[in-house]
């Protein structure tokens, strides 16, 4: 028997272009009509905009087990809809909120691509395309598009999700996707790939150029010390004293703030480059020689501090 628990879920949050309602409100029919045919679809609901609350309508999809959800996310079907709707909508977002019975959890990839200048309206048709391609591949969950956004961020950001690595991976190395990367050269002045790993993948990215992995999460950790050991030392050394008329909560805090700040635009994609091949080793010889100079880097840190404190 199945039960709540076991269902999976999508919900769909997109704005309606201004002028653009009737055309939509047959689409959302003609999706919800195509939908109630799939196996193991469970009901759903929408929840129309409301003035000066929420400007995007929003549907909930239910599926009894995630396995019948991802049949209808990656049918052909639903992706002809999708790309039908490219015209009536000004944004759409996807979210899985629940795969319960998959053993492994989605793959996210999130790719940044800025776009030429004049090029705008020909990347949005190749980017419609490349998405259906990727719509027919097993796995695909669904992905969000987010537009540059003027003197904030340049690039198009475009997250991409399939229910396994596996599945994610044979998107990433197809002849299809290939094709297409191919066909947006003309398109682009830089592309980004990053892949959203476990354990402590947000200061990890996982790039081409590692071969689509994350470090072993024992090399993240230490790496993550690398960087942080001496962040806290100095911090203690230099920042508390002028902190001593503070309560010890603000002080941890503050200096909590300051350590996360450092490790995340400075210390930790300075150290990551610095000790790349360790990370991402081409050899046990990489290997060995990394994993010697990183204990040597801590032993070199402490008796610094020791001599300094």
């Amino acid at each position: 028997m199945t039960t709540f628990s076991d269902r999976a879920t999508v919900v769909i949050s997109h704005r309606v272009r201004a002028g653009r309602e009737a055309d939509y409100a047959r689409w959302r029919a003609a999706i919800n009509t195509a939908v109630a045919d799939y196996d193991g679809f469970d009901g759903l609901e929408e929840i129309r905009p409301q003035a000066g609350a929420q400007e995007d309508w929003v549907i909930v999809f239910r599926f009894r087990t995630a396995k019948q959800l991802s049949v209808w996310l990656s049918s052909a079907e639903r992706s002809t809809l999708i790309e039908e709707a490219e015209a009536l909508l000004d944004d759409m977002h996807e979210q899985i909120v629940s795969t319960p019975d998959e053993a492994e959890e989605p793959q996210t990839i999130v790719i940044s691509e800025r776009v030429k200048p004049g090029r705008e309206q020909d990347y949005r048709n190749w980017q419609a395309g490349i998405t259906q391609a990727a719509s027919r591949f097993p796995g695909y969950l669904g992905g969000e598009r987010f537009p540059p956004v003027p003197g904030i961020q340049d690039e198009w950001v475009y997250m991409l999700r399939f229910a396994t690595a596996e599945q994610l991976d044979d998107w990433l190395n197809s002849k299809e996707r290939q094709r297409w990367r191919d066909k947006a050269e003309p398109l682009l002045d830089h592309v980004d790939i990053q892949r959203i790993a476990a354990g402590l993948g947000g200061w990890f990215p996982v790039t081409g150029d590692s071969g689509n992995k994350a470090p072993p999460d024992w090399k993240q950790a230490l790496a993550v010390l690398l960087a942080m050991y001496p962040t806290i030392m100095l911090l203690m050394i230099f920042v508390s004293p002028l902190l001593d008329a503070s309560p010890e909560p603000v002080d941890m805090f503050v200096r909590a703030l300051i350590n996360v700040a450092i490790l995340t635009w400075l210390l930790m994609p300075v150290t990551n480059r610095l000790i790349k091949h360790w990370l991402y080793p081409r050899s046990t010889t990489d290997n060995v020689i990394g994993t010697a100079l990183v204990c040597g880097a801590f032993a070199a840190m402490i008796g610094g501090f020791v001599v300094l404190a």
